[in-house]
Formats: C-alpha cells, sequence, structure tokens
C-alpha cells in the first residue's frame, strides 16, 4: 500500500516535501518547488513502520537539518550523500547503513553508533566536520573506507570488541593525534594511511596490520611492537617521524614495512625476527644495528638495500664443558648443567648396592667446584659494516653454534622457576 506524508518546516508554517512508502520502505522524497532550502526534520514519527530508506532518497538535500532513525531500518546506498545541513547523528542500534550513505555530510559534528549496526563502505566517507565519534561497545567491525576523510576526528576510542578496521577505514584523518588498537584486532589496508598527525600509537598483543595500515603517518616517532604481533607490507612506510622502534622476539616484520623511515638511526634485531625484503630499505638515517646470533647476514642485506650500516653481532656461545681457562657465564646452560648434576647425584645416593648407598651425597661445596669447571666457548661479539664479509659465520662457526642450540634446549628444562643458590 503506497502512502504518502506530508514534511513541514521546523517552524511548521510550511510543507516543504511529501515522503512516498509503499511496503515498509521509503522510496522516495519529493521536495515542493522553492521550497529545496527551507529547513525540516525527520523525526521517528515519520518513519514509523518504515522498515529501510531507498537509495538516494535524501541525496543533496540540504534542507534536512535533524534526522531520527528508528531501530533496526535499512539505509540505502547514498541515501543522504550530501546532506550538509545535518549536525548531529545517532546510528541506533541494529541498523544497516549502505554504502555512501552519508558521504560528503560535512555539518555532522557529533556521531553515534551504537551497539549491533553493520556499515557499509565509506559510508561517512568526507563528513569533515566530525570531531566527536562515539562507537559502542559491542560494534564488531569497522567497513572500508568508513570514515576515510573525515579530516576533523582528533581522537577516536575504538571498543574492545571491534576485530577487525577494514581497508581505508580512516585514510586521511589527520586530525587524529593518538590511537589505541584493540587486542587481537585485525587492521586493513590502509586503514590509517596518512593520518599524519598521529603522534601516539598503542599496538597490544595479537594485532594484525595489514598493507601500508600506518603508511606515511608522519607524526609517529616510536613505535613498540609486542610479542605475536605480524607487521605486514609497506605497514610503517615512510613514517619518517620514528626515531625509536622496539622489535620483540619472534616477530615478523613484512616487505618493505618501514621502507623510507629516514628518522631510524639505530636499530636492535633480536632472536627469532623474521624480516622480509626492503623491510628497511631508503632507512638512510640508520647507522647502527644490533644483531642476535641467528641473523642470517645475508638476509639483513636483503632488508637494507642502499643502507650500510654498522653492524654489531652479539656473543654467540657455543659447547659446554672445556677448561677452567675458557670463560664461566650464568646463562641457561649453567643452572641446567648444575641442576642436572644435582639430579644426578641425588639419584644415585638413592640406589643400594648390597644395603649400602653407592655414592654418599654430594656437599654442596663440592658440587659448586664441579660448576666452576663448566664454561662455554663462544665468538666474541664482532662489529663491521653491513657488506662486510667478516660478519658471516664459517662453516665450524655454524656447526658449532647448532649444536650449542641442540644442548641449550635440553638443559632449558633443568633450569627452576625460581632462582638456586649455585
Amino acid at each position: 500500500m503506497k502512502q504518502e506524508k506530508e514534511i513541514k518546516s521546523i517552524d511548521g508554517s510550511s510543507v516543504v516535501g511529501h515522503l512516498i512508502i509503499e511496503g515498509g520502505e521509503l522510496k522516495s522524497y519529493e521536495p515542493v518547488a522553492g521550497q529545496e532550502s527551507i529547513a525540516f526534520r525527520i523525526t521517528k514519527d515519520d518513519l514509523v513502520d518504515v522498515t529501510s530508506i531507498g537509495a538516494e532518497v535524501f541525496r543533496g538535500c540540504r534542507g534536512i537539518t535533524q534526522l531520527t532513525i528508528p531501530e533496526g531500518v535499512t539505509i540505502g546506498q547514498a541515501a543522504f550523500l550530501d546532506c550538509t545541513g545535518i549536525s548531529y547523528l545517532t546510528i541506533p542500534e541494529g541498523a544497516i547503513v549502505g554504502r555512501y550513505a552519508f558521504t560528503g555530510c560535512t555539518g555532522i559534528t557529533e556521531l553515534k553508533i551504537e551497539e549491533g549496526v553493520t556499515i557499509g563502505q565509506a559510508a561517512f566517507y568526507g563528513c569533515t566536520g566530525i570531531t566527536e565519534l562515539t562507537i559502542a561497545k559491542g560494534v564488531i567491525s569497522i567497513g572500508e573506507e568508513v570514515f576515510k576523510g573525515c579530516t576533523g576526528l582528533a581522537s577516536i576510542t575504538i571498543p574492545d570488541s571491534v576485530t577487525s578496521i577494514g581497508y581505508g577505514a580512516f585514510h586521511g584523518c589527520t586530525g587524529i593525534t593518538e590511537l589505541t588498537i584493540p587486542q587481537g584486532a585485525i587492521v586493513g589496508r590502509n586503514a590509517f594511511y596518512g593520518c599524519t598527525n598521529l603522534a601516539e600509537l598503542a599496538i597490544p598483543e595479537e594485532v594484525t596490520i595489514g598493507r601500508c595500515a600506518f603508511g606515511n603517518c608522519r607524526g609517529i616517532t616510536q613505535v613498540t611492537i609486542p610479542e605475536g604481533v605480524e607487521i605486514g607490507y609497506g605497514a610503517f612506510s615512510y613514517c619518517t617521524g620514528i626515531k625509536q622502534l622496539i622489535i620483540p622476539e619472534g616477530g615478523t616484520i613484512g616487505v618493505s614495512a618501514f621502507y623510507g623511515c629516514t628518522g631510524i638511526t639505530a636499530l636492535t634485531v633480536p632472536e627469532g625476527v623474521t624480516i622480509g625484503d626492503r623491510a628497511f630499505g631508503g632507512c638512510t638515517s640508520l647507522n647502527e644495528v644490533q644483531i642476535a646470533t641467528g641473523l642470517n647476514i645475508s638476509r639483513l642485506r636483503l632488508a637494507l638495500p642502499g643502507v650500510n650500516p654498522t653492524v654489531t653481532r652479539e656473543k654467540i656461545y657455543f659447547g659446554i664443558g672445556g677448561t677452567p681457562a675458557c670463560p664461566r657465564f650464568r646463562g641457561v646452560m649453567q643452572i641446567g648443567f648444575a641442576n642436572l648434576v644435582l639430579l644426578c647425584a641425588e639419584r644415585i645416593h638413592t640406589m643400594h648396592g648390597e644395603g649400602k648407598a653407592i655414592l654418599p651425597e654430594l656437599p654442596p661445596e663440592l658440587l659448586r667446584y664441579i660448576m666452576f669447571f663448566v664454561s662455554i666457548d663462544c665468538l666474541p661479539e664482532k662489529a663491521a659494516r653491513l657488506d662486510s664479509d667478516s660478519l658471516m659465520l664459517r662453516e665450524n662457526e655454524r656447526e658449532a653454534v647448532e649444536a650449542y642450540n641442540d644442548l641449550k634446549g635440553l638443559y632449558e628444562r633443568f633450569v627452576p622457576s625460581k632462582p638456586n643458590s649455585l
């Protein structure tokens, strides 16, 4: 059944247009000739029994200054595109917002998104007036390019319920100065690309950062990557303000991840890190790199094309045993070996032959003396330019390191959770 509703001006003095509703869908809005610029509002009463608002129904209708949308309504593609008169907007619970639904609504200054809302691509693209954005707890995802170009946003709070931030979601939001990513979230390609004033960035554990997600965010000065975070292709490329970068053990740094970050002067790459090609290419200020023993120098060269910093390879330990003249250390190997000796001594002491203990209990002083002879051979710390072959391990050195790592894994099992007296 077709229904027609009058819409009056805010002061109620004149009819400015008509809503055409059919089968629960708001099909169209027909303005009265000559009344297009008169301010009016759309209320819940106007949208009683409306379950959906059709595509482009109010496109370019600049007379709307107040809009109230009922819960659960589906808003069609570009339904309110370029409605620059709207100043405050709440997207109610259960609503579905179509692509480009509010694109170019530059008059919106305050936007509230309630729980259970689904937002389509570029729904608020170019809404440059938004300064206050509230996203309710319970919102699971932020779609592609939803807030792209919303340059008025200064800060945003993304609730912990959000598990994905889509492609280009906040692309070019140059007003954002601080940001916290929810734990476990997937940050999509170009999600915050070109947010040039973003200075404070908090990345929790188990986050995945997609391709160019923070590319060209020149305001970021420090990046701390927690364990379990994957850094994708070009994720921080051309972030020229980064001066301090902390990489965890076992981290994954993607291809070109920090390409062109000319502010980085020093870098530490810990054990077990995987680094993609050109990860630090174009980092022309990078002068010092500290690497763990296991990092392949050839792989590092691929990660730093055109850059030739001084690389310091940390001391490499290998082998257990040796002579008293060798250096002694209190590492995993020593503690593990000491506890292994203790276990063996205790086991032998409890074994009986002909009613007598095979070996008397070893006194602590003797065990400490045994530990005095436990030693680790090592290759000394070495520093050289990245293009120097002196940093490369010889075959016998590589075999010794591999043997040490195998033994280390065994002795780690004997390291107690609390420090012992040895």
